[in-house]
């Protein structure tokens, strides 16, 4: 199942797969064993840093809380170097704070 903030962009892309909004994953992600997180606000986005924070670790965070409602158990969070590297950046900056919300979790492999 693919979630995402545009469920209908999703089932567009991918027509053969079930998709979902990140409000319905409480109750249609029930019965997955993992999720694998790649929504991001890319570095090349023209936003500012309270737009990185907002997607990169809030909603992060909202996902995490979801699947975890949902019973699911292990989270995949797929990032890139520049938040491992010392890069000074809206987008590094709030990668590296994603880091740290999914280090935070306890019950999560």
């Amino acid at each position: 199942m693919l979630a995402g903030r545009d469920k209908q962009r999703l089932a567009r892309m991918f027509p053969n797969v079930a998709t979902c909004s990140y409000e319905e994953l409480p109750s249609l992600a029930t019965g997955f064993d993992c999720l694998l997180h790649l929504a991001v606000l890319n570095n090349t986005a023209e936003a500012d840093e309270a737009e990185f924070e907002r997607v990169n670790v809030t909603l992060f965070s909202e996902v995490i809380t979801k699947a975890r409602t949902a019973g699911v158990k292990r989270i995949i969070n797929v990032t890139t170097f520049h938040a491992l590297v010392d890069r000074d950046s809206a987008y590094a900056r709030s990668k590296r704070k994603a880091l740290q919300v999914a280090r935070a979790q306890t019950g999560l492999t």
